[in-house]
């Protein structure tokens, strides 16, 4: 019912291009946060109760909304949050939604990371000798238990999209080329996020 999704706006959070403008709720969100937790918790056809499985189901949704395929975050990541599974929806109740906030903070600095790493892969090609796998739907999977595991798939993932363009015959300086720019394009759309975009 509260799905942050995209938003960008407040302090400088570094990056691997340029600058992040780290998200912040304003006045407005808090209330509307506030008011949709009492619609549902009184005024709803079915009223629901605020409590820790709602939160926790808040918070497996948002993950899901804004890492689908857990490219991005991993196992620590995750854990460093943990606290906030059973509390989302009570802090919302009472206008605290900065910890969704933070959560999307380290998205676009964990985005930024991602694509800075396939950009730099892209220089050096790849061997096709070794016998590896990749599998493309992640949504089943665990979360990258460390970086270096984070990297690694990473790494597979941008190898897997080189094979695909190879078989379609391009040249390797044409799937450079061609998955430079598909890298950039995503970083640009995260980057246009707003904070209109926060509630949805």
């Amino acid at each position: 019912f509260f799905a942050l999704v995209t938003a960008a706006h407040g302090a400088s959070v570094t990056t691997g291009k340029a600058p992040f403008n780290a998200l912040q709720p304003d006045a407005q969100e808090v209330r509307a946060a506030q008011m949709t937790t009492e619609v549902l918790s009184r005024y709803h056809y079915k009223a629901v109760p605020i409590d820790e499985a709602l939160s926790s189901k808040i918070f497996d949704q948002y993950l899901k909304a804004l890492d689908p395929e857990k490219l991005y975050f991993t196992q620590a990541d995750i854990d460093q949050f943990a606290d906030a599974r059973k509390k989302l929806g009570v802090e919302m109740q009472n206008g605290d939604i900065g910890r969704p906030y933070a959560i999307f903070n380290l998205y676009v600095k964990r985005a930024n990371e991602r694509f800075a790493y396939a950009r730099g892969l892209l220089k050096g090609g790849f061997n096709f000798d070794r016998a590896e796998s990749y599998q493309f739907s992640r949504d089943k999977q665990d979360w990258a238990a460390t970086e270096a595991d984070a990297l690694d798939l990473w790494r597979k993932r941008v190898k897997n999209d080189w094979l695909r363009l190879k078989l379609a015959g391009k040249d390797d300086k044409a799937i450079a080329q061609v998955l430079d720019k598909r890298y950039d394009n995503s970083l640009k759309r995260i980057g246009r996020a707003n904070s209109e975009d926060a509630f949805n």
